[in-house]
């Protein structure tokens, strides 16, 4: 999902690039634009195809915080839009709507769990500084500024998403996600075989595999089958 979303707003972005742009600028802002849609459409059925049950927000106190997050997101980009069209300086507001999509990215990253949005985040308002000193001291366009940057870090990171491309340490930047597959795959790399460290017994417990800091509860006699010999740190 994530690089549907990353590749839809970033044809946008080069769409609203195209609005002061020169004639030859268009022509190569459209080119990129066809190359931000493909990749939406290429994570639209990635996304689709993807188990919803995996996802990171299958949770639902994860799906209200990300509905919060971008409620907030929606709503300073409209009143800071708004405020900058009836001072009459509405070719900020580009810089305005690229500064506010770039400082969203930082509580995603911890929702999510991949750091690449934080430097994601970190590049759209980067972005939205340059467009913001390119507009006061020379003659170019902030919505050009905005339109080039802006869409092409959203189709570049939509690319890496569709490509399973994710920060060392957290799992696939996905709105459908990865995060679980993740999290089991760093949990199975931390497990040894062989028999597990010495420990108590208990009643209706067997010394066996360490889940985390907790014993793993072994069945006993006629209660299943054991677990294959092993334990994890």
């Amino acid at each position: 999902m994530t690089a549907l979303i990353e590749g839809f707003f970033g044809f946008v972005w080069f769409g609203w690039g195209q609005a002061n742009a020169s004639s030859g600028l268009r022509v190569g802002l459209a080119v990129a634009g066809v190359v931000a849609l493909l990749v939406a459409v290429a994570g639209g059925v990635q996304a689709f195809r993807s188990p919803a049950s995996t996802g990171v927000l299958h949770d639902r106190q994860a799906r209200r915080r990300y509905g919060v997050a971008v409620g907030v997101e929606f709503s300073l980009a409209g009143v800071g839009a708004a405020v900058l069209a009836v001072a009459g300086q509405g070719d900020f507001i580009p810089v305005w709507v690229c500064a506010v999509v770039g400082l969203h990215f930082f509580p995603l990253a911890s929702l999510l769990e991949d750091r690449l949005l934080v430097a994601l985040g970190v590049s759209l308002t980067t972005v939205a500084l340059v467009a913001l000193v390119a507009g006061l001291v020379t003659d170019v366009a902030p919505s050009t500024v905005t339109g080039i940057g802006a869409g092409t870090l959203l189709t570049v990171f939509g690319l890496a998403a569709l490509a399973g491309v994710h920060a060392e340490g957290t799992s696939q930047l996905s709105h459908t996600g990865n995060g679980k597959a993740s999290r089991d795959l760093a949990r199975a790399r931390r497990c040894r075989p062989g028999p597990p460290p010495p420990a108590p017994g208990r009643r209706g417990l067997r010394a066996g595999p360490l889940t985390g800091t907790h014993w793993s509860r072994r069945p006993l006699p006629g209660q299943g089958t054991p677990r294959a010999p092993g334990w994890c740190s």
